[in-house]
């Protein structure tokens, strides 16, 4: 079962307007819950980012946040969605004319659908890591926003898959790392800095990124916001995030050795992370 538009329908009967914006020229928006005993996780935050990215491309939301809410508890219950659900709003422009050029915000007919999965906790295995061919561009607007468009993220871990690893490090145009195909990413090091690629570098600002730079300065991590190459980022613990994910390590092919110090501080944060996670509940 979906809910689309304000009604509930079983997903079989799910359709769009084959002149729908969103899948002519993927012009809308999504987010991805984690939801956990039918109640997503993290909600205002999720919403704060899809109003931020609205405003900015001029796009219609049909309504309100308590109405998307409400809707969304309802239907992880008629889905039996278990104690651990992944959750998509994907919003859309709707029909227009053809061409680029989109309608005004008052002759919009944007299209809104939730849906849901039952999903399984997140493997405990480290991440196997390749350096993708595919850049993120640090000049896009798009870069910091959820949009129906991934076709860059779509090829590095397709890249990735193709090479035997299970996902890929993109660096963006000026030759830093940026993040995963679909999650932040950051390096731990040596004394206690927690250094993740700055919102400029052309990344999404993750919502359990910006929870775990809070809970890590909490902890008295010194947490920096700085643009590394490659070989910088790789002189630590490096590990990505997600909101299904939470935290998780990455690996590549040549690992430096690490001090036990860094073991601890790193399984410190990966503890308090899940308790965070929890104590949300």
């Amino acid at each position: 079962m979906l809910w689309i538009n304000g009604a509930f329908c079983d997903d079989t009967k799910k359709q769009f307007m084959a002149d729908d914006r969103g899948l002519l020229l993927g012009d809308g928006l999504f987010e991805t819950f984690l939801c956990l005993n039918g109640r997503p996780q993290f909600f205002e935050e999720h919403w704060q980012r899809l109003t931020r990215s609205a405003k900015t491309l001029s796009l219609a939301i049909p309504f309100s946040d308590k109405e998307i809410h409400d809707a969304l508890c309802v239907l992880l219950e008629r889905n039996n969605s278990g104690p651990r659900a992944s959750a998509r709003l994907s919003l859309t422009r709707g029909v227009g004319p053809r061409g680029l050029m989109p309608p005004a915000p008052t002759e919009q007919s944007p299209q809104i659908m939730l849906t849901s999965v039952p999903v399984a906790l997140s493997s405990p295995k480290p991440i196997k890591t390749i350096l993708s061919s595919v850049r993120r561009n640090e000049g896009s607007l798009a870069s910091q926003m959820k949009t129906l468009s991934y076709v860059d993220n779509i090829l590095a871990l397709s890249e990735a898959r193709a090479l035997g690893a299970d996902d890929a490090l993109m660096l963006n145009n000026t030759g830093h790392v940026a993040c995963l195909s679909a999650a932040n990413i950051f390096s731990l090091k040596e004394g206690g800095d927690l250094i993740t690629p700055p919102v400029k570098a052309g990344i999404l600002p993750g919502i359990m990124r910006e929870k775990i730079m809070g809970m890590a300065r909490e902890m008295g991590f010194q947490v920096k916001e700085e643009a590394q190459n490659i070989q910088d980022f790789g002189q630590g613990i490096c590990f990505a995030s997600n909101s299904l994910m939470g935290m998780r390590r990455l690996v590549f092919d040549e690992i430096s050795p690490l001090s036990g110090e860094l073991e601890t501080a790193y399984d410190r944060l990966a503890k308090s992370c899940q308790s965070f996670i929890q104590e949300t509940l």
